[in-house]
């Protein structure tokens, strides 16, 4: 550095001192004191109250169900008939046959409710709305309110050997058959409504399982279940529900020949509709004719199965719709809590009252 009486002698005017302190070329050095993100009490991180979800909270089987309401404990199904088919000539002037009657039975419809719950004391609340930095009390049960659904849809696939005990039940135990019990299930449990599956037949769905062992997807698997279903019923499964894996081994089958079609439906309280005109229709892919909608929740063995559903005979039936019930600030006196506390909640059941006209593939790999 230049010697200080060196520079002094060239100051002779204000615009000398100017030039010393803002420019210039005089060789001054110092010590700095900047200010950084690191200095104390500068910085303040500012995260907002918005969360973006990391995770997959879809539930498209829930969609899809039709939803009616919850009127009867139970409902009766016909089990076998009275009259032998291929019977009934009678002779000339020939005796009245003796009367017939059918087989019913009674299967029950247990009223479940699932419920989930949250809470945020008076002092968060107060201070998430005093700033907007803090995760809110709406932000916390519009997630808790996403969570119940993704429950619920969990719910309906359900590996067939867990019992729904309170749950609700799974469209894996709808569609059993006393075949698949006796090879894959515990003894009893593919049983569903009261109905005894190991000890009839009448409540079989159409099962094509290998025993438990894994085989490769085949599009002779996928019509034989079509057209089984339709025979043991009457009618055509109107949906397929599979995994993401197991709908990519489909597109592959059908993908060089064609069969694949892409529509428009539409999904809510009727559950799946074709052309229904509406703005809220989504595009899905069409096997053999019939929508399939990819579920993450699908029970996989090496990869996902399949169920042929027709929704005609299979709903959601609700005895109280998704109801969000949560205190106030007057209520913290009878929860002698300063907090805000909610609950989701669901009441009803999963109702198949036509096993047959309902199917699946599993042991797929």
């Amino acid at each position: 550095m230049k010697d200080y009486k060196e520079i002094n002698k060239n100051i002779n005017t204000i615009q000398d001192l100017e030039a010393l302190y803002y420019g210039g070329n005089i060789d001054v050095s110092k010590a700095d004191a900047p200010l950084l993100t690191t200095t104390a009490g500068a910085a303040n991180d500012v995260y907002g109250a918005e969360v973006w979800n990391q995770l997959n909270e879809t539930a498209k089987t829930w969609q899809i169900l039709p939803k009616k309401p919850y009127q009867k404990a139970g409902f009766r199904v016909k089990t076998a008939r009275g009259v032998t088919l291929g019977s009934g000539g009678i002779s000339e002037n020939g005796t009245i046959p003796a009367t017939v009657l059918p087989t019913y039975a009674e299967l029950a419809l247990d009223l479940k409710h699932v419920v989930h719950a949250y809470n945020s004391s008076i002092l968060k609340d107060l201070r998430a709305r005093a700033g907007n930095d803090d995760l809110t009390i709406d932000q916390l049960r519009r997630d808790m309110g996403e969570e119940h659904v993704a429950a619920i849809n969990q719910m309906f696939h359900v590996d067939v050997s867990t019992l729904a005990s309170n749950n609700f039940e799974s469209i894996d135990r709808v569609c059993s058959s006393q075949s698949e019990e006796s090879a894959l299930a515990d003894a009893g449990d593919a049983d569903i409504y009261g109905a005894d599956r190991s000890a009839s037949t009448a409540y079989d769905a159409y099962v094509d399982h290998n025993s438990g062992t894994d085989r490769v997807l085949t599009k002779d698997l996928l019509r034989t279940a079509v057209r089984s279903v339709e025979e043991n019923s009457g009618k055509r499964p109107n949906v397929i529900i599979t995994g993401y894996d197991t709908a990519s081994d489909i597109d592959a089958l059908f993908e060089s020949q064609g069969r694949m079609t892409i529509e428009r439906v539409s999904v809510g309280v009727n559950g799946i509709q074709t052309n229904a005109g509406n703005d809220s229709m989504i595009e899905v892919s069409k096997v053999m004719g019939i929508p399939m909608i990819i579920d993450k929740d699908v029970a996989s063995d090496t990869i996902s199965r399949i169920y042929f559903v027709n929704t005609e005979y299979l709903w959601f039936e609700v005895a109280a719709p998704t109801v969000n019930i949560e205190t106030n600030t007057n209520d913290v006196v009878l929860l002698n809590e300063l907090q805000t506390k909610g609950i989701f909640m669901t009441a009803g059941e999963l109702k198949c009252v036509n096993f047959a006209a309902q199917g699946k593939i599993r042991d797929l790999k």
